[in-house]
Protein backbone atom coordinates (compact mmCIF):
# COMPACT_ATOMS: atom_id res chain seq x y z
CA UNK A 1 0.00 0.00 0.00
CA UNK A 2 2.87 2.55 1.26
CA UNK A 3 4.09 2.37 -3.05
CA UNK A 4 0.55 2.42 -4.35
CA UNK A 5 -0.75 5.42 -2.36
CA UNK A 6 -0.30 8.11 -4.38
CA UNK A 7 -2.05 6.16 -6.93
CA UNK A 8 -5.33 6.06 -4.65
CA UNK A 9 -4.74 9.31 -3.29
CA UNK A 10 -5.10 10.93 -7.06
CA UNK A 11 -8.20 8.54 -7.53
CA UNK A 12 -10.23 9.04 -4.51
CA UNK A 13 -8.70 12.34 -3.46
CA UNK A 14 -6.29 13.11 -0.48
CA UNK A 15 -8.67 13.76 2.21
CA UNK A 16 -11.26 10.73 1.19
CA UNK A 17 -8.73 8.18 0.98
CA UNK A 18 -6.97 8.56 4.02
CA UNK A 19 -10.23 8.67 5.67
CA UNK A 20 -10.57 5.51 4.14
CA UNK A 21 -7.20 3.98 5.46
CA UNK A 22 -8.03 5.57 9.03
CA UNK A 23 -11.97 3.80 8.92
CA UNK A 24 -10.76 0.50 7.29
CA UNK A 25 -7.66 0.30 10.04
CA UNK A 26 -9.97 0.49 12.83
CA UNK A 27 -12.52 -1.89 11.70
CA UNK A 28 -10.06 -4.34 11.31
CA UNK A 29 -8.51 -3.84 14.31
CA UNK A 30 -11.97 -4.70 15.46
CA UNK A 31 -12.22 -7.76 13.17
CA UNK A 32 -9.08 -8.89 14.63
CA UNK A 33 -9.96 -8.71 18.61
CA UNK A 34 -12.88 -10.69 17.79
CA UNK A 35 -11.64 -13.18 15.53
CA UNK A 36 -12.37 -16.95 16.82
CA UNK A 37 -10.47 -18.73 13.94
CA UNK A 38 -6.57 -18.39 12.67
CA UNK A 39 -7.53 -17.85 9.34
CA UNK A 40 -9.95 -14.93 10.47
CA UNK A 41 -7.19 -13.25 12.68
CA UNK A 42 -4.13 -13.84 9.48
CA UNK A 43 -6.81 -12.29 7.25
CA UNK A 44 -7.40 -9.15 9.39
CA UNK A 45 -3.80 -8.77 9.99
CA UNK A 46 -2.75 -8.60 6.92
CA UNK A 47 -5.44 -5.72 5.47
CA UNK A 48 -4.53 -3.99 8.99
CA UNK A 49 -1.55 -3.88 7.65
CA UNK A 50 -2.66 -2.94 4.14
CA UNK A 51 -4.27 0.17 5.63
CA UNK A 52 -2.16 1.37 7.78
CA UNK A 53 0.73 1.57 4.74
CA UNK A 54 -1.95 4.32 3.32
CA UNK A 55 -1.45 6.11 6.46
CA UNK A 56 2.35 7.43 6.42
CA UNK A 57 2.87 9.19 3.51
CA UNK A 58 -0.40 10.92 3.34
CA UNK A 59 0.16 12.11 6.56
CA UNK A 60 3.33 13.41 6.41
CA UNK A 61 1.83 15.04 3.07
CA UNK A 62 0.03 17.88 5.31
CA UNK A 63 3.05 19.69 6.70
CA UNK A 64 4.35 22.40 4.47
CA UNK A 65 7.86 21.09 2.92
CA UNK A 66 9.95 23.03 4.78
CA UNK A 67 8.34 20.95 8.12
CA UNK A 68 8.11 17.46 6.72
CA UNK A 69 11.49 16.86 8.64
CA UNK A 70 10.36 17.63 11.75
CA UNK A 71 7.26 15.59 10.69
CA UNK A 72 9.83 12.60 9.18
CA UNK A 73 11.69 12.82 12.71
CA UNK A 74 8.68 12.44 15.08
CA UNK A 75 7.27 9.45 13.16
CA UNK A 76 10.74 8.23 13.15
CA UNK A 77 10.95 8.69 17.08
CA UNK A 78 7.96 6.25 17.15
CA UNK A 79 9.28 3.72 14.95
CA UNK A 80 12.46 4.08 17.42
CA UNK A 81 10.56 3.83 20.81
CA UNK A 82 7.65 1.73 19.85
CA UNK A 83 9.43 -1.93 19.30
CA UNK A 84 10.65 -1.34 23.04
CA UNK A 85 7.58 -0.24 24.36
CA UNK A 86 5.29 -2.50 22.42
CA UNK A 87 5.88 -6.22 23.46
CA UNK A 88 6.29 -5.05 27.32
CA UNK A 89 2.91 -3.09 26.87
CA UNK A 90 1.45 -5.52 25.06
CA UNK A 91 2.31 -8.36 28.04
CA UNK A 92 1.23 -5.98 30.39
CA UNK A 93 -2.34 -6.07 28.98
CA UNK A 94 -2.46 -9.82 27.41
CA UNK A 95 -1.46 -10.82 31.33
CA UNK A 96 -3.91 -8.79 32.91
CA UNK A 97 -6.30 -8.62 30.58
CA UNK A 98 -6.69 -10.50 27.44
CA UNK A 99 -4.80 -10.81 23.75
CA UNK A 100 -8.48 -9.22 21.84
CA UNK A 101 -7.47 -5.81 24.13
CA UNK A 102 -4.40 -5.13 22.27
CA UNK A 103 -6.66 -4.78 19.05
CA UNK A 104 -9.67 -2.74 21.04
CA UNK A 105 -7.06 -0.64 22.64
CA UNK A 106 -6.52 0.87 18.40
CA UNK A 107 -10.37 1.11 18.06
CA UNK A 108 -10.51 4.28 21.23
CA UNK A 109 -7.38 6.08 20.45
CA UNK A 110 -8.55 5.96 16.42
CA UNK A 111 -11.69 7.13 16.99
CA UNK A 112 -10.48 9.85 18.99
CA UNK A 113 -7.30 10.48 16.72
CA UNK A 114 -9.75 10.78 13.71
CA UNK A 115 -11.07 13.70 14.96
CA UNK A 116 -7.84 15.44 14.54
CA UNK A 117 -6.77 13.76 11.64
CA UNK A 118 -10.21 15.60 9.67
CA UNK A 119 -9.35 18.36 10.94
CA UNK A 120 -6.20 18.41 9.48
CA UNK A 121 -7.31 17.17 6.11
CA UNK A 122 -9.45 20.34 6.08
CA UNK A 123 -7.12 22.38 7.31
CA UNK A 124 -4.37 21.36 3.93
CA UNK A 125 -7.32 21.08 1.22
CA UNK A 126 -8.20 25.01 2.54
CA UNK A 127 -4.40 25.10 2.06
CA UNK A 128 -3.86 23.69 -1.10
CA UNK A 129 -7.14 25.73 -2.41
CA UNK A 130 -6.12 29.02 -1.27
CA UNK A 131 -2.56 28.08 -2.60
CA UNK A 132 -4.16 27.29 -5.90
CA UNK A 133 -6.35 30.24 -6.38
CA UNK A 134 -3.10 32.61 -5.67
CA UNK A 135 -1.36 30.82 -8.63
CA UNK A 136 -4.24 31.86 -10.86
CA UNK A 137 -4.07 35.57 -9.86
CA UNK A 138 -0.30 35.50 -10.19
CA UNK A 139 -0.41 34.14 -14.22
Amino acid sequence: MLLISAFFSRLFGRKQFFLICIVMFTVCSFLCGIATELWQIILFRVLQGFFSGGLQPVQLDYFKPEDRGKAFGLSFIAIIVAPVIGPMLGGWITDNYSWRWVFFINISGRHCDSAGDLSAAERSAVGAQVGEEQAQYRL
